[in-house]
């Protein structure tokens, strides 16, 4: 296997981890099985997709189930309206509305997502997941490559760092983020060995990827440890490298590369600053969300339980998963390797820095006080760098085996001291946890682990007594570490289906004769479903959550719904009651509820008489229950009466008070317009005044109306500077209107609206793009024409 380091060694390489990654999710590539989650999660019914009720694992195979909400809806939308020719900017499904191209966690333009806008939805999921994990070990590889470390320590690395815990069961849209790191540190070291212009080009487009990919605590974290990493190899090769014209390369590049990114960073940008809510309380930086008792799981994994986190939502330990027994015990191996001392010693630090920060360490912890750290969760989100870390160190741990003498007894004490400690958690195992947990769990985990340190052990013999090869050594290394790794992989997965086929209930609703929203009680028409399927929803799932549909459901629909205390930001399944005239003023009017309603208000009896008394009979009694609210007012309505008040506060007052005639009088979120206000005087509060939706799409809604007075056309979705109105053509005035909606004023006549989503961030941004794109372009050219020979 001595593979050398050309495009041949990187595709018999790629080939390799390849197959090692079909013998690992055989299931999933042979067997019909599904990475996919959705069944062990709410959807379209409280038990997950249509028709998949009996497709349930015994425990949830993934470290949280976020991705059948957060992720397959969001992708089969856009894949939908891009089969339409529309590239959805603005998801008009959920929340009234929202700015889809300000959520830069979607990722939108990530190459990957290729695949989930071209294959189907049966099979798009199972190879996005494949592929992700592919590239993260062939990065990971070719990282310890350039490094100039040899083949198969260099596979070692890959093996660990795409088959942690960390890689495989964190499956949300941030390991797209996370499986660049070894292209980043490539990108950066090459920029320092080699000031040239092609190097500033690949780490442009590195550093755009990485914005391109999604999720800004992610995004931040890598190019920390990137950056981190940039400065440790300059020291390190200082009497070879220029610096200055190294850092002013740098500098190059990471412009480049932001720019090259304007076109989601700008409109991501816009909505976080101005337009939208997090969760993040105040010094969630130094927040330690781990379960420090816990810490053993990410050497033994399955010391507390096998599921990673049950229905109970018990969780087995480390928020990451695991990294495993062998790859710590070569790790801590890379230490004695004198010949790459100065790199493992980078990766033990940044391991015991990210770790240490996971678990709160005193003198770590302190980063939490720095500027954007501040505000970044790091138990959720740097697992995948210490894993990476972590792999690093096992490749070069395997080389020092290779180089180093005596290495059985380096060997022996971390394995020693591990096995001690897995005894001393097992000795004082009833105060280790609260749960009740089998002691068969940490026994087997630890019998397990002490398999692994004996042939650990007995490959160090072999080496020291010279009975095999060096290259066999390795072989043997790389095998027990693949085959640990193999044995953590959950095989509880559901058969392949469909999360979007098609349910009878949704396409009731679609039938609706009206642009009706719907909302859903006791997980059924669970949030963001909608989106997937085409129907709107009052409910909402993201990170990032509009403000004004935040500040207007905690004024209106449940009093302090949305608070900064790390709580997932959504509004799901939780009854609305006694709020009827702002759930009409939504155009709320469907109420779905689960077929068998009646044992979820068994285990909620305080909202039993409440809730039998304000459902209506269904309409649609089948799968779900669908209750009809008659009184929800059109998507878009007439009125010829409004008040006029730019004060938050003061408008939030009066739509209190005046809350029974929000379908006949409007507050204009706007200074007072003494000419609109004089045509609104004597006007009767109704009359024939009529308006028809002609066109309903993700950036644009054309309405028509006709006028038998002056008034204000209202549209009940969310209201967002970047949405332009126009009125038979010409560019009209937009009201921001009952806090969180939009009107135009029209006067008497007959009129085509027409609302269009312009986002100026995203459009700038664009242009931006592709400005650095040709800089980029003209960079790759220029040496070459330079090349030229000059003609004679």
């Amino acid at each position: 296997m001595k593979w050398s380091f050309t495009a041949t060694g990187k595709r018999r390489a790629l080939c390799f981890l390849a197959l090692l990654l079909i013998i690992s999710f055989y299931d999933v590539v042979f067997l019909n099985k599904t990475f996919k989650v959705t069944t062990a999660n709410s959807q379209a019914l409280p038990t997950g997709a249509y028709g998949q009720e009996n497709n349930k694992p015994a425990f949830i195979p993934v470290n949280g189930t976020d991705s059948p909400v957060l992720e397959e809806p969001v992708y089969e939308f856009i894949k939908q309206n891009l089969k339409k020719g529309i590239l959805p900017l603005w998801n008009p499904h959920q929340a009234c509305g929202f700015s889809l191209i300000g959520m830069i966690q979607v990722g939108i333009f990530f190459p990957l997502h290729i695949i989930l806008y071209l294959f189907p939805q049966l099979y798009g999921w199972d190879i996005l997941i494949l592929v992700r994990v592919l590239l993260a070990g062939f990065f990971a590889y070719w990282f310890m490559r350039s490094m100039e470390c040899e083949e198969i320590p260099s596979l070692a690395t890959a093996i660990a760092f795409m088959l942690s815990g960390p890689m495989l069961l964190l499956q949300y849209w941030t390991a797209n983020v996370d499986i660049l790191t070894p292209v980043l540190l490539i990108a950066l070291d090459r920029l320092i060995r080699q000031n040239k212009t092609h190097n500033i080009v690949f780490l442009a487009v590195t550093v755009a990827l990485t914005f391109f990919a999604g999720h800004p605590e992610h995004i931040f974290l890598v190019n920390v440890y990137g950056f981190t990493f940039f400065v440790f190899r300059l020291i390190h090769l200082r009497k070879t490298a220029n610096i200055k014209k190294t850092i002013a390369f740098l500098l190059t590049s990471y412009t480049l590369g932001i720019g090259l990114s304007a076109i989601v960073l700008f409109p991501f940008l816009h909505t976080f600053i101005s337009e939208a809510w997090h969760g993040h309380p105040e010094g969630v930086g130094l927040f330690m969300e781990e379960q420090r008792n816990r810490a053993i799981t990410l050497a033994l994994p399955h010391f507390f339980q096998k599921a990673p986190i049950t229905y109970q939502w018990q969780f087995a330990g480390w928020w990451g998963g695991y990294i495993g027994t062998l790859p710590f015990a070569l790790a801590v191996m890379s230490l004695f390797n004198r010949h790459k001392k100065g790199l493992a010693s980078f990766f033990a630090a940044m391991t015991v820095i990210i770790i240490g920060k996971q678990y709160g360490v005193p003198v770590i912890n302190w980063l939490g006080h720095l500027p954007l750290f501040n505000v970044c969760r790091y138990a959720i989100h740097t697992p995948p760098l210490a894993a990476f870390s972590v792999a690093v160190l096992a490749g070069l741990g395997i080389q020092s085996i290779l180089d180093s003498k005596n290495v059985f007894r380096k060997g022996l004490w971390f394995s020693v001291s591990l096995l001690v400690l897995a005894i001393i958690h097992m000795i004082f195992f009833s105060h280790l946890t609260k749960e009740e947990i089998p002691f068969t769990f940490p026994l087997y985990a630890t019998l397990f682990a002490l398999g692994v340190l004996v042939l650990f052990q007995l490959i160090l013999f072999l080496k020291d007594k010279k009975i095999l090869s060096q290259q066999w050594i390795a072989l043997l290394l790389v095998g027990v570490l693949f085959a640990e790794l193999f044995c953590y992989i959950h095989r509880e997965r559901p058969n392949r289906f469909n999360s979007f086929g098609k349910v009878p209930y949704m396409e009731f609703l679609k039938a609706s004769p009206q642009h009706v929203r719907g909302y859903g009680l006791f997980w059924a028409f669970y949030p963001n479903t909608a989106t997937g399927f085409g129907v709107d929803d009052l409910g909402y799932f993201f990170g990032l959550v509009p403000k004004r549909f935040v500040k207007f459901t905690n004024t209106f629909l449940k009093e302090n719904h949305f608070q900064n205390n790390l709580r997932p930001p959504a509004l799901r399944a939780i009854p609305i009651l006694d709020r009827e005239p702002f759930l009409n003023l939504l155009n709320v009017g469907y109420i779905v509820t689960p077929k068998n309603v009646g044992q979820y208000l068994r285990q909620f009896p305080h909202y039993m008489d409440q809730i039998k008394n304000s459902l209506a009979q269904p309409v649609y009694a089948k799968e779900v229950n669908i209750h009809p609210r008659k009184e929800a007012f059109p998507r878009a309505f007439i009125v010829h009466k409004a008040i006029f008040e730019p004060n938050e506060e003061k408008a939030l007052f009066l739509m209190k008070q005046i809350q029974n005639k929000l379908r006949f009088v409007a507050v204009i979120n706007h200074p007072p317009i003494q000419k609109l206000s004089a045509m609104l005087k004597d006007l009767p509060l109704t009359d024939k005044s009529v308006t028809e939706i002609i066109k309903y799409s993700p950036n644009e809604v054309i309405v028509g109306a006709l006028m038998e007075n002056p008034g204000f056309l209202v549209l009940s979705d969310a209201y967002h500077p970047d949405w332009k109105v126009y009125v038979n053509g010409k560019d009209w005035k937009l009201f921001q209107t009952d806090y969180l909606i939009r009107s135009v004023f029209l006067p008497k006549g007959k009129y085509q609206v027409r609302f269009v989503f312009e986002p100026k961030s995203f459009y700038l941004g664009g242009y931006v793009s592709l400005a650095a794109l040709l800089i980029l372009i003209l960079l790759c050219i220029f040496p070459r024409l330079k090349k030229q020979p000059t003609p004679k």
